[in-house]
């Protein structure tokens, strides 16, 4: 949060963390007194179907209480997620994430309440909120790679990875209840982070998951583009394979083709959403044809 003169810059990513601090002060100083916050901006079923719609937004500024783990990992999390999708894309786009990440994070654990095995118990935290930034991020970059600290060592992951595992704990949380932790709610923003940067934000479809909003033959596209094949090819690792995705034989199209269907849409992402918003694949179509136009030149 510090601009290029290393002047501090308070930033939305900045303002919502103070957010999340400050409401956690209060919940401290109303635990001195035997009051609990929660039970007033908690999500719960029965509140929720009793019209306390609010409680959508609210729940995602209380945390566990006194202990301050949950509320500083998910400042943390807001931390690296929120300042990249902000430097990126606009503080418009990374308070959509944040919020509709989080709402649907609410809406998927107040209906999985339904289900015999989960209890109808109350869900706080900025979690969702959190994760619909990292799946958003991971959708746009997914073979970036990640660090993590884990038990004092850094790890060192790609980001489709991480989406991955979190996905499966999240889905898991759903199915198998544990630790006092809304899987829905992980689950509900992570998807909705991976459906916003496919639709909003322009990620191309290189991380599977991300197919399942490919919805061009539904919904209308905010640009008229050519539409371009796929073929599938498997990449080895670690005794695993991962599905790639490139166009179906670009190489054989006709030059205005090529550049029509592939150049002229990654020309009009770098002017939304600036050059950094661009996957390894749109990169090395990039760099395709400015090795051919040098070779014509």
């Amino acid at each position: 949060m510090r601009s290029s003169e290393g002047s501090f810059r308070r930033t939305t990513t900045f303002y919502l963390i103070a957010a999340l601090i400050g409401v956690f002060v209060i919940q401290l100083l109303m635990f001195l007194r035997h009051l609990d916050l929660a039970e007033v901006l908690a999500l719960r079923r029965s509140e929720f179907f009793h019209g306390e719609v609010w409680r959508l937004i609210t729940f995602q500024f209380v945390h566990e209480c006194p202990n301050p783990m949950h509320v500083l990992f998910n400042c943390v999390g807001l931390y690296f997620m929120g300042v990249v999708i902000e430097e990126n894309y606009g503080p418009r786009h990374l308070l959509r994430l944040f919020f509709l990440g989080g709402t649907l994070g609410g809406i998927l654990h107040v209906a999985t309440t339904y289900l015999p095995h989960q209890a109808a118990i109350g869900v706080i935290g900025a979690s969702g909120g959190v994760l619909a930034l990292l799946g958003a991020y991971a959708t746009l970059n997914p073979w970036r790679e990640m660090c993590f600290v884990f038990l004092f060592f850094p790890v060192r992951l790609r980001a489709s990875v991480v989406l991955w595992f979190l996905l499966g704990m999240a889905l898991f949380g759903v199915i198998f209840p544990y630790g006092g932790v809304s899987g829905a709610a992980h689950l509900g923003g992570l998807l909705f982070g991976i459906g916003y940067a496919r639709r909003a934000l322009g990620a191309s479809d290189d991380f599977p998951v991300a197919k399942l909003f490919n919805w061009e033959a539904v919904l209308p596209q905010r640009r008229s583009r050519p539409s371009r094949g796929f073929e599938s090819t498997s990449a080895g690792m670690g005794g695993g394979s991962i599905e790639l995705r490139r166009p179906a034989k670009a190489q054989e199209a006709p030059d205005a083709d090529f550049i029509s269907q592939e150049v002229d849409p990654i020309l009009d992402k770098i002017s939304a959403h600036g050059i950094h918003s661009l996957t390894d694949r749109e990169r090395k179509v990039l760099e395709k044809a400015r090795a051919a136009m040098a070779k014509r030149n």
